[in-house]
């Protein structure tokens, strides 16, 4: 192998060489500019080329003797995006550690103390830690949010995944898709971007026939039509006959019942539905039961505003939530009169320009996005997350009005939709939003437009309600919880650290075998965890609801509950990880056996 790399600066080979040849002393410093050099080369594929050719002859010389990157089977792959981001020496030594591993994935190079499997699995697991910053278009509205890696991160990766492409790339990609999808998330955002990165990383040879390729087939052609026509779908849904179209609905109708995604065909033929009066059509393609039909055909104008407002290809999960949405037996004539007057109120200018902010100036209506993300919660009260943002209070909040007092979470989006502020009554006082502090979100995280104009005046409600409740002598929530929550939070309350008997009152309410009370009329009901570390260490508290207690299908009581976090599945303890489905989940539930809910439980509410 010929030491000059043909390319446009030569400086990087001419220190490689003087590094081959260099046994004394000053190979310290020579390894230090070659460092150096690498870093300049990590800004374009030219430059990448040329570290993985010379990577190999590094490796083979000593070049992670001594340092981190040494033993090959010792390397982290999800420290890798870490390290990189760091900048400087160790990310250039981290991005030629990764390309010898390439190279030897590759059979390009040969090291005795790196099998070529060990190099491929190491490459799998640093993809898929990693897909998130894969094949994002660079744009000026996220650099503005800041919401991009570093180029040059991302350069790197998109490297890798060219040039390695293994079916085992698709098991991670398959699982992950599959613990988010199995939650119904609102926002489907991660959900397709695995799907996108998992398309282009490896090939459609590589994709047939496996479970990946049936979420593939849900957002990109979820149907026959789908598949034989494309970008000429609605044509030819003009001139299909009836019984094309009926079994076209009921094609895109079990791909999202099954997956939970929906596609741009699921847009397009409800629009076309709707625009042409056909409810039986509407009701094949949202999968409706006997008596969610009878709502849409009791409320079929409304139903054709709300489509005709609320589903455009930009808010197409829309769908899915309007087909949850019409099984909910809330319809009451508050409900429906004030779901129209919503559909008829202007935002203030306010709202318009955060919605605008979130969701970037792309021409659509913010009246588009208020309706879409109010049928969203409504329909799938379990499905809205937090991100990563530190508003489980109010997300909270946000879920249990979606259950319990849905006309009431109307009248507050009405409220803030119109000025932007909230009012809330607390011990005799009116708490308005307009004279606090308001602080914004990470709005780069993907949030449902409801989320993104109430939680901030929510939290800035909590908040005060905080500071007027001072210290009383136990968990604030006490008092906190029934007041923001407005309504149907049980009196009675108890945390592990003022009540001596805390889990006996816990089995006493809650426990199917221990307690005479029926306190599923009662649920949800907002109750406070604390996660544990892997050596039990207490890591911090979190807001959840209580749904209901059950036994699973194995005969085990468990505690079934919504987490605002977007993946609940999460582990709480050394021993403890949350189940989100094959325990007897309801969509977006997660659960726990009683007396490991019990471990992670701090405080919770009971009938008084």
């Amino acid at each position: 192998m010929g030491l000059l790399w043909q390319s446009e600066d030569n400086r990087f080979s001419h220190l490689v060489e003087l590094y081959v040849q260099d046994s004394s002393k000053n190979r310290g410093g020579i390894k230090e500019s070659l460092i150096g050099e690498a870093q300049k080369l990590l800004v374009d594929k030219i430059g990448l080329e040329c570290l993985l050719h010379y990577a190999p002859i590094l490796d083979q010389y000593g070049f992670f003797v001594g340092g981190p990157w040494e033993k090959a089977d010792k390397l982290q792959p999800r420290l890798v995006r870490g390290t990189l981001m760091a900048g400087g020496d160790m990310a250039a030594a981290e991005a030629i550690s990764n390309l010898r591993m390439l190279a030897v994935a590759n059979e390009n190079y040969y090291a005795p103390s790196i099998p070529k499997e060990l190099a491929k699995g190491y490459l799998d697991e640093v993809i898929a830690a990693n897909l998130d910053v894969l094949y994002v278009p660079e744009t000026e509205e996220a650099r503005i949010k800041g919401s991009l890696v570093p180029k040059e991160i991302r350069l790197l990766f998109e490297f890798i995944a060219e040039r390695h492409s293994s079916p085992d790339i698709l098991a991670f990609l398959t699982d992950e898709i599959e613990k988010l999808s199995v939650q119904r998330p609102i926002i489907t955002d991660k959900i397709e971007k695995l799907i996108a990165s998992g398309i282009a990383s490896t090939s459609k040879n590589q994709r047939e026939n496996t479970k990946f390729h049936s979420f593939e087939k849900a957002l990109m052609a979820p149907s026959q039509l789908a598949e034989q026509y494309g970008k000429n779908y609605m044509e030819a849904l003009a001139r299909s006959p009836e019984n094309a179209l009926y079994k076209e609905a009921e094609q895109l109708c079990r791909s999202m019942k099954e997956t939970g995604i929906v596609s741009m065909f699921h847009v397009n033929l409800i629009v076309f539905a709707a625009a042409s009066y056909k409810l039986d059509l509407v009701r094949k393609l949202l999968g409706l039961s006997k008596e969610g039909f009878k709502r849409l055909d009791k409320h079929a104008e409304l139903v054709k505003k709300i489509i005709e407002t609320a589903i455009k290809p930009e808010t197409k999960q829309t769908v899915y939530s309007l087909s949850r949405l019409l099984e909910r037996d809330i319809f009451t004539g508050n409900f429906v009169e004030i779901l129209e007057e919503l559909l008829n109120t202007e935002p203030c200018q306010a709202v318009e320009r955060k919605l605008i902010a979130v969701y970037g100036d792309s021409g659509i209506p913010a009246e588009t996005y208020l309706l879409a993300g109010t049928v969203s919660v409504l329909g799938q009260p379990l499905g809205i997350g937090q991100g990563f943002n530190p508003c489980c209070q109010s997300t909270r909040a946000l879920s249990y009005w979606a259950q319990k007092n849905p006309v009431f979470l109307l009248e507050l989006i009405l409220e803030a939709v119109k000025r932007e502020n909230i009012i809330f009554p607390f011990e005799g006082h009116l708490i308005d939003s307009s004279f606090l502090p308001v602080r914004d979100l990470d709005f780069t995280i993907p949030m449902d437009p409801v989320s993104a104009v109430l939680v901030p005046l929510l939290d800035a409600i909590y908040g005060n309600m905080i500071k007027r409740a001072g210290f009383r002598g136990g968990d604030i929530h006490k008092v906190i919880n029934p007041e923001f929550h407005r309504q149907g939070v049980l009196s009675g309350f108890a945390d592990k650290y003022h009540n001596g008997d805390f889990s006996s009152l816990f089995y006493r309410y809650y426990h199917p075998d221990f307690s005479n009370i029926k306190i599923s009329g009662h649920l949800p009901q907002p109750a406070g965890i604390i996660i544990y570390s892997q050596d039990d260490s207490a890591l911090g508290a979190h807001a959840i609801l209580i749904q209901r207690i059950g036994k699973d299908p194995s005969g085990e009581v468990r505690v079934y509950f919504y987490n605002p976090n977007n993946d609940s599945s999460q582990t709480w303890g050394k021993t403890i990880k949350t189940s989100v489905a094959g325990k007897g989940e309801l969509e977006g539930e997660s659960s726990l056996l009683f007396d490991e809910f019990l471990h992670c439980l701090y405080a919770f509410h009971f009938p008084n």
